[in-house]
């Protein structure tokens, strides 16, 4: 008799950070470049109705929100439809929050990576900043 080998399935997503605590955690996590704190992608976006905010995982609108001062603001450049997609921010006043921008922008982004194992349908989450 031959011992079955594990099926994994894994899964990745733009980061949902839904908690105070995951996102304080997070952020102290992510790295800088030359002393200044770059911009990352999250999964959050109000594409299907402006300021209706969504996780590209769920249905229903998010609970958690953590926006930097003045956002979100829908700002539209002339060569933009507005600001749909929402990245982790370094603001002025010092402090690392949510702001809106245009989805098209180039910048890193933070996935959420999920490991199925089967048969017991175990999960194990974790964030990935690329």
């Amino acid at each position: 008799m031959t011992k079955s080998k594990g099926l994994f399935a894994v899964f990745v997503l733009m980061a949902a950070i839904r908690s105070a605590a995951l996102s304080t955690d997070l952020i102290l996590k992510l790295p800088t470049e030359n002393q200044r704190l770059q911009p990352f992608w999250i999964g959050l976006h109000d594409r299907d109705e402006e300021g209706v905010f969504y996780w590209l995982d769920e249905t229903q609108p998010a609970k958690y929100l953590s926006w930097g001062p003045g956002q979100p603001n829908n700002f539209m450049r002339e060569d933009s439809v507005g600001q749909d997609c929402v990245q982790i921010n370094y603001w002025s006043n010092g402090s690392r929050n949510w702001g809106d921008q245009d989805c098209g922008e180039q910048v890193r982004y933070i996935c959420e990576k999920y490991i199925m194992s089967s048969p017991l349908g175990k999960k194990k989450q974790s964030l990935v900043v690329t």
